[in-house]
């Protein structure tokens, strides 16, 4: 796993233009940016159950001849290489609606949350299946923690520190955290509503 670490910061270092990245969104519409966050969205929730299969696939393997072992590792290798391009696009639209004085990327990420309410209404669960749905939100939380926390040390370092005043992006940070948190009190308001449990 170690190797693996390594190889994908190398791999992501060489291979992602963060500053080409963020001025493409910073210059895109609101619509075109609404599609890209939400295929992300969806792309990303596939890929963490597709990495969860290939780790286990590796864990299982380690004994396991290396003509057998590479071709696994290298798959997974791929794929946490597309997982952290996606947590870095992710991380810079947060970026870019924490720093921009326009608020259409900030509108996208709370329209987003109004999809996830959407998509769980007048829908009824078993309370087997509401382990998964918790997991789920506890890893976006996690991720949306840890791009928080990227997006506050980007913006300590003087030259990318944007227009906006500490208070400001302190506001914006905590306006963000409050509407995740709704969303996931008015989702689990709703499931509860509509199951029997």
């Amino acid at each position: 796993r170690l190797t693996m670490l390594l190889i994908n910061v190398a791999l992501v270092v060489v291979c992602f233009d963060v500053s080409g990245t963020y001025h493409y969104i910073q210059g895109e519409s609101f619509l075109k940016l609404y599609v890209i966050f939400n295929m992300l969205e969806m792309f990303e929730r596939w890929c963490r159950s597709v990495g969860v299969d290939l780790f286990d696939l590796i864990m299982a393997s380690v004994r396991q001849p290396w003509s057998k072992l590479l071709p696994k590792y290298f798959w997974t290798l791929g794929y946490c290489f597309v997982h952290s391009m996606m947590h870095l696009l992710r991380m810079l639209l947060l970026h870019v609606a924490i720093n921009t004085s326009s608020s259409a990327v900030f509108l996208i990420i709370a329209t987003n949350n109004f999809g996830e309410i959407k998509s769980t209404v007048f829908k009824q669960y078993k309370k087997e299946s509401l382990f998964p749905i918790i997991t789920s939100d506890i890893v976006e939380r996690f991720y949306l923690l840890a791009d928080i926390i990227f997006v506050l040390a980007r913006l300590s370092i003087p030259q990318h520190r944007g227009t906006k005043s500490a208070l400001e992006i302190a506001w914006l940070v905590f306006l963000l955290v409050l509407i995740e948190l709704l969303t996931d009190w008015i989702k689990f308001c709703l499931i509860f509503k509509f199951s029997i449990l």
